[in-house]
């Protein structure tokens, strides 16, 4: 299953957003992380569809990256995204398994803060 996503707000940006939200054209809510770039040059990142409560658990610093995407509420909520036209993302049902290359290093709690984000 294919699903067309907009890109709603960019949480981290190192020369490449590296974690953004994102909605589809039914209005539900995706945690977008990049963890790789193919030999075209194309991000690809992991996403997961989250309630709004899970959303707002981890916007507030509340909720864990890791247990997000380990822990989708079920396997049909991860999507692997790998085409972005203009603000228009293209996801695609992910039936693999989730490894150690798509998954922060460590906990990472969001910091709704910038200000104290560490250097």
């Amino acid at each position: 299953m294919k699903k067309t996503l907009k890109i709603t707000e960019i949480l981290e940006y190192y020369d490449i957003p590296q974690l953004f939200t994102a909605q589809d054209t039914d209005g539900l809510d995706y945690l977008c992380l990049g963890f790789d770039i193919d030999e075209s040059g194309n991000l690809i990142y992991i996403s997961a569809q989250l309630s709004k409560y899970q959303l707002n658990s981890f916007l507030n610093g509340d909720m864990d990256l890791s247990y997000i995407l380990r822990f989708a509420e079920t396997k049909e909520n991860l999507y692997l995204v790998t085409m972005f036209d203009d603000e228009n993302i293209t996801a695609k049902q992910f039936y693999g398994k989730l490894n150690s290359k798509m998954l922060p290093e460590k906990t990472y709690f969001f910091n709704p803060n910038p200000m104290l984000q560490p250097a």
